[in-house]
């Protein structure tokens, strides 16, 4: 039977259908309003009375309104689940994740990244204050000295005045995205680059592990603990053709436990996430070096045939095995170097990756990071 890993990430993708339907319906309105737009620049309401110049006040004021409004009413409609299904929410490693309608909380405590009430709760509190601000704006005009200092009658003005808020949100979009957040869970978007870096999941794993068994792990967690799905690491940093990747997940080999001739436990230090190439290093409890693979037979002292080095493996393919051979055991420390050992299976006749060339969450930081840079040098 075929690894299994991917089941709930698949079952989330639908959740991943219904953003990009929104976002492909809000941008063919945005081109259609644009387009009626250049058509209808001169209507009254959009117009000085005095002169036949746009009021850019109003302009704005209608815009925010509009804007806070549709905000407000995904807040409300959405996130809430008041006319909806809710929004997807999950645990911090990613295993639980089901469909709900998030409670607004107005506690300062509530008001970050990592609050799934926090989510509605921006939604609803923007919404309503930028209707009031976007009324307070169309309905009053500043004075001769403020509408002078800030150049409310210019064009140019206007625009670059747009780019802030734009360059602003899309960063905070990207940064969360990128090193997680409330919005941006594992099964939709992959693992972040953060858990690896923090090993996050392998730490889980070990714990879960003390109190019940590495063959009960959930196949989940032990795909998110595999370098490939760091996000930045999937396919980006490969020699080679892109497409030349590791494949589609087939069968998970088992968790490598590294012992001495004593029966000390050993752990192999996992590769960084901005390394190719990194010293295979076996470190005991206390981070002293015990074993490695040396790069010159001058070095040798600690190595793996010297030190008497055996591998146990627990759960997967080749459980409840022990391997004393000393080039076995050397395969096995460069790849639990990766994480979680897995075998990988080519689509014959194709140069498939399956999912690890990069995450949704790698893709998705990176287009926004384009459209803020692209956006700011742009208009600048």
């Amino acid at each position: 039977m075929a690894f299994a890993g991917h089941s709930c990430f698949w079952l989330a993708v639908g959740a991943l259908d219904v953003g990009i339907s929104s976002h492909t319906s809000l941008a063919g309105l945005v081109l259609l309003a644009g387009t009626w737009h250049w058509a209808f620049w001169d209507l009254d309401m959009f117009v000085l009375k005095q002169v036949l110049s746009l009021d850019l006040l109003r302009v704005f004021g209608i815009h925010l309104v509009l804007a806070s409004s549709a905000c407000f009413s995904f807040g409300y409609s959405h996130l809430t689940g008041a006319l909806g299904p809710g929004f997807w929410t999950t645990d911090a490693f990613g295993l639980v994740g089901q469909v709900r309608g998030l409670k607004p909380s107005f506690a300062m405590t509530t008001l970050s990244t990592d609050s799934f009430g926090s989510l509605a709760t921006h939604h609803l509190a923007a919404g309503c204050l930028g209707c009031f601000a976007g009324l307070w704006h169309s309905s009053a005009l500043p004075g001769p000295t403020v509408a002078v200092a800030f150049s409310v009658s210019s064009i140019e003005s206007a625009l670059a005045a747009s780019l802030p808020p734009m360059v602003l949100t899309a960063s905070m979009v990207s940064s969360t995205a990128w090193y997680g957040a409330a919005s941006s869970a594992n099964e939709l978007f992959g693992p972040t680059r953060l858990a690896w870096d923090s090993s996050g999941f392998e730490q889980e794993l070990t714990t879960r592990s003390t109190q019940f068994s590495w063959p009960t792990s959930p196949e989940q967690l032990l795909l998110y603990d595999y370098i490939g799905s760091n996000p930045a690491k999937g396919g980006l940093f490969r020699s080679g053709p892109v497409d030349n990747s590791d494949g589609i997940v087939q069968y998970w080999l088992g968790h490598v436990e590294f012992l001495d001739p004593t029966g000390n436990s050993l752990t192999v230090r996992r590769m960084p996430t901005f390394f190719e190439t990194f010293p295979v290093i076996l470190v005991d409890q206390a981070g002293e070096v015990q074993a490695d693979l040396a790069f010159r037979r001058a070095d040798a002292r600690f190595s793996f045939e010297s030190r008497g080095i055996r591998a146990n493996l627990e759960g997967g393919m080749l459980g409840r095995q022990t391997l004393q051979t000393a080039s076995l055991v050397k395969s096995l420390a460069r790849k639990t170097q990766l994480g979680q050992i897995f075998t990988f299976t080519q689509v014959a006749g194709l140069a498939v990756d399956g999912v690890f060339r990069t995450s949704v969450r790698g893709w998705f930081t990176l287009a926004h990071s384009l459209f803020t840079f692209g956006s700011l040098e742009g208009h600048i």
